[in-house]
């Protein structure tokens, strides 16, 4: 089997062991700390999933001020808020990055900038789209590769494998826009009542005018008439786009379930 690295956890150099974590259990919030030593010489503590550890040198502590460690989160205002309420020494203030983000930076009890990220906000928010029609219909193959390609999905192009897809789905709601298709979202379901909410696409030309919303709704008026009581709904997305689902409901791995993917190899 091929090694794989799995995960990365920073040590920084600090001062006084005792002091950086009673700091960021007061002040950043941070949970599960343990201490190494008597006197303690090495600890770490946890934010979230992301775990830090801390190694006892205050020489290198004075001549590394400054180091940064780049955290992405979720609910990046909700924790914003929070470390406000904590009294944490906020160095860059909350708000949109160029590159997609919204960010805030907390400078540490050692100088260590931590600096707090939460991507998926590339775009300003922008007027609703007028005209958008939301109608059920099965797609063409071909409206489902094009608004693929426009979003840069992998996807398989054999008509065989396209027809399958836009024929198989319990439902389906497009988005029109000048007798064009501007976006889609489908619901596969299965005779025990399991259902998975899926190719939730709309064309990057018009995303961020409430077409997505739109798309959702229609998906879930559906699964509240027509779905199974009690019966499970799926979906799989990255985690930047999980507030934009919670608004209908779903939760994600914080509430015990864990959605897991892998790619079949593809042969020569």
């Amino acid at each position: 089997m091929e090694p794989v690295a799995n995960s990365v956890t920073p040590i920084f150099a600090v001062a006084d062991i005792d002091a950086t974590i009673a700091y960021y259990e007061s002040v950043i919030g941070a949970s599960d700390a343990w201490k190494w030593g008597d006197p303690p010489t090495y600890a770490g503590c946890r934010l979230g999933s992301v775990w830090i550890h801390f190694s006892l040198d205050p020489e290198l502590c004075a001549r590394t001020k400054g180091t940064s460690l780049f955290v992405n989160v979720l609910h990046i205002e909700s924790l914003h808020e929070m470390h406000q309420n904590l009294g944490a020494k906020i160095v860059d203030s909350l708000g949109p990055r160029p590159w997609g983000c919204r960010e805030y930076t907390v400078e540490d009890c050692n100088g260590i900038r931590l600096r707090f990220s939460q991507s998926g906000f590339l775009d300003e928010r922008r007027p609703t789209l007028d005209g958008v029609k939301i109608v059920t219909r099965q797609l063409q193959p071909k409206e489902l590769l094009d608004l693929m390609i426009a979003v840069n999905w992998s996807h398989n192009d054999r008509e065989e494998s396209l027809r399958i897809e836009v024929e198989e789905p319990l439902f389906t709601a497009v988005a029109e826009y000048e007798d064009r298709c501007i976006g889609t979202a489908s619901v596969l379901g299965h005779k025990n009542g399991n259902y998975l909410v899926f190719n939730v696409i709309v064309h990057p030309d018009f995303q961020s005018q409430g077409v997505g919303k739109r798309l959702m709704s229609a998906v879930d008026e559906w699964l509240t008439k027509n779905g199974i009581p009690g019966a499970m709904v799926k979906l799989f997305t990255g985690l930047d786009r999980q507030p934009f689902y919670q608004q209908f409901g779903f939760r994600g791995p914080e509430h015990g379930l864990v959605g897991m993917s892998k790619s079949i190899p593809k042969k020569d």
